[in-house]
C-alpha cells in the first residue's frame, strides 16, 4: 500500500514537473524571439527612414538615385553585416546587388506594390540559419525599392535546443533519484 502510495504521488509529481518544464522551454524562445522581432522592427524602419535620407541627400548633391542607392547600400551592408544582419534592396521584383551575399544564399522574392507604411514579419531559413526578415518600402518618393532585413536568429533557437534537452536530462536525472528510494526503478 505504502508502495502504491509513493508511486502515484511520484506520477503526479513528474507530470507536474514535466509539464512545468515543457512550459519553461516553450516560454523562453517565444519571449526571445518576440524582443527580436520588437528590435528588428524598429531597426527596419530606422533604416529605412536613414536611407531614404541619405539618398536624398546624395541627390540633392547632383548622384542619380540608383548610384545613390548602390552607394548606399555597399556602406550598410558592411556596417549591418557585422551586427549578424543581413539587408537586400529590390525594385520590382528584381533582387540589387546580389555580389555582396553571394550566391550561396537563395532569397525569397519580395512582395511587390508594398505601401510605405507596410512591413512584413516572418521567419525564413537561408542556407543553414534562421532569420527574423522584415520587408518594408522604402519611404517616399523612393518607394520602389524595398529593404528586407534579415536577423539571424540561429543562436536563440540552438539556445533553446539545448535548454530544452538539458532540462529534460535533469527531469529524468530528478526521477530516477526519487524512484530510487521506493525501489520502483
Amino acid at each position: 500500500m505504502k508502495s502504491r502510495t509513493f508511486f502515484l504521488i511520484l506520477i503526479l509529481f513528474l507530470l507536474f514537473f514535466y509539464n512545468e518544464i515543457l512550459l519553461a522551454s516553450v516560454m523562453t524562445p517565444k519571449s526571445n524571439l518576440d524582443s527580436s522581432k520588437d528590435r528588428s522592427l524598429r531597426e527596419h524602419y530606422f533604416i529605412a527612414s536613414s536611407y531614404a535620407e541619405d539618398i536624398d541627400a546624395l541627390e540633392k548633391r547632383g548622384t542619380s538615385v540608383e548610384d545613390g542607392i548602390e552607394t548606399l547600400y555597399r556602406s550598410y551592408f558592411n556596417l549591418y553585416s557585422i551586427q549578424k544582419v543581413i539587408l537586400t534592396v529590390s525594385k520590382d521584383d528584381q533582387l540589387l546587388y546580389k555580389d555582396l551575399i553571394g550566391e550561396s544564399i537563395s532569397f525569397p522574392k519580395t512582395p511587390s506594390n508594398l505601401k510605405t507604411s507596410e512591413r512584413f514579419v516572418s521567419m525564413k531559413k537561408l542556407g543553414d540559419k534562421e532569420y527574423i526578415s522584415i520587408v518594408g518600402a522604402l519611404p517616399a518618393p523612393y518607394d520602389t525599392y524595398t529593404l528586407t532585413y534579415y536577423y539571424d536568429v540561429s543562436d536563440i533557437i540552438s539556445s533553446w535546443n539545448k535548454m530544452t534537452v538539458m532540462l529534460f536530462l535533469i527531469g529524468t536525472l530528478f526521477c530516477g533519484l526519487l524512484a530510487k528510494p521506493a525501489g520502483i526503478c
